[in-house]
């Protein structure tokens, strides 16, 4: 989800509260349009599987 919403909704160093996780922390997020994504994450294994093996270096590719 952090990958999908960064670019545009991930607040900035400045706006964070007490060094909550800043990177983390989304704004200008319809609640029923991150509730669909992870729905539709959820819903399709291979489409997850995948945005996984792009995101990540995955030593032990197998697991997944």
């Amino acid at each position: 989800m952090k990958q999908y919403y960064y670019k545009y909704n991930i607040i900035s160093k400045s706006e964070s509260i007490e060094g909550f996780g800043w990177t983390e922390t989304l704004k200008d997020i319809d609640v029923n349009a991150l509730i669909n994504k992870v729905k539709e994450l959820y819903a399709d294994e291979a489409q997850t599987t995948q945005i996984f093996k792009e995101q990540f270096n995955l030593t032990y590719e197998e697991n997944f």
